[in-house]
């Protein structure tokens, strides 16, 4: 899978650019604030809905105008193209596959898988579990076609358990008990699978970096599965009821990285812990490749910023040697020529102009 035609208007500082990018290595080169970020960011909103920025629509949107818009024509595994766009504004969001307006951001996310590497993601082993989980649930979302349909579920019947927890009574929560257990064993099977599915692939990636010799990855379900979810729910009815919402289940689930046998973020440097993280991230995009012939865009932001010219090299070539479309950012202008990348094509960015160099 590739983007073949590329369109942005009124994202941010970029006014409107067109694109026709390479199927390998794309290479945005500018100074900080220049567009760069806009860019990938732009992209995401196509995989995503949303920013990776920001909550808030206006703040994406060029000073002055009504909405922004993002289009781009993907040509798939089969040798298919898909015409994918969609409009921003405060007030709108509007969704566009092949021509046909449609509701669900998961409709183009299942199309356009994008792995996204910016400086904050180096953080995913010490945020907090809310992030990790989003890792998770990104891969078992493309691994699975079935999570997704328990997920929405399994957050419908949440929400109806907790409303009736902050009323005050526990009437009927039994009903709610089932609910949550039904959607929330599919999910917690799933992320089971994912994850031991993911692991192999995971720890040959690791290795690559020369930090330890054996790693792990053990999934904390969110409740102790000793026990049925239904049995827990139940047990902890009156104290969800003083606190006024569900506080066990699948939507608490976390991962725990392990290396040497010990968590990793509890000894490992900081350093160390990004390479896990590019390791873990790298996997998933091996591991969609592998499973269903899928690949991903993958947009990697300020190559640079956070890891050393050793780490850079390494990472560049386990990237290089995934045969993905990449867009990668920098502020480097020398940082392609460290590598020999087949497919290539390299870009200035200022001030939201882009050119090709």
């Amino acid at each position: 899978m590739s983007i073949v035609d590329l369109r942005i208007r009124d994202v941010r500082n970029l006014q409107d650019i067109q694109l026709t990018p390479s199927a390998g290595m794309n290479l945005v080169v500018g100074d900080n604030g220049s567009g760069k970020s806009s860019l990938l960011e732009a992209i995401t909103l196509l995989g995503r809905g949303k920013s990776f920025r920001t909550s808030k629509v206006s703040e994406i949107i060029r000073f002055q105008q009504r909405a922004l818009t993002v289009s781009l024509r993907l040509l798939d595994e089969s040798g298919h193209t898909q015409q994918l766009g969609i409009e921003l504004s405060p007030k709108m969001r509007q969704l566009r596959l092949n021509g046909s307006n449609v509701s669900k951001i998961s409709d183009l996310a299942y199309l356009f898988p994008i792995q996204f590497f910016d400086p904050g993601c180096y953080n995913l082993l010490d945020t907090e579990p809310k992030k990790r989980r989003q890792f998770i649930d990104w891969g078992t979302f493309h691994h699975n076609r079935d999570f997704f349909d328990a997920w929405k579920r399994y957050n419908k019947a949440l929400l109806q358990r907790n409303s009736l927890l902050r009323s005050g009574s526990l009437e009927g929560i039994s009903i709610w008990n089932r609910k949550l257990a039904e959607y929330g064993d599919i999910i917690n099977r799933i992320r089971e699978d994912y994850l031991q599915t993911l692991y192999p692939l995971f720890n040959d990636l690791a290795q690559h970096f020369r930090i330890c010799n054996e790693f792990g990855l053990t999934l904390n379900s969110g409740w102790n599965t000793e026990q049925s979810l239904e049995q827990v729910l139940m047990q902890s009815s009156e104290t969800d009821l003083r606190y006024g919402y569900t506080q066990l289940g699948p939507h608490r689930c976390d991962i725990v990285v392990m290396a040497d046998g010990r968590a990793a973020k509890t000894f490992m440097s900081r350093g160390q812990r990004k390479i896990l993280v590019l390791a873990l991230m790298l996997a998933q995009i091996d591991l969609m490749s592998a499973t269903h012939g899928k690949q991903a865009c993958i947009l990697v932001d300020d190559i640079t910023a956070e890891l050393d010219r050793e780490n850079q090299d390494e990472f560049m070539r386990l990237l290089h040697r995934h045969h993905n479309q990449l867009f990668v950012t920098t502020t480097d202008n020398d940082l392609i020529k460290r590598f020999d990348f087949n497919e290539l094509a390299v870009y200035t960015i200022s001030d939201g102009v882009l050119q090709a160099a």
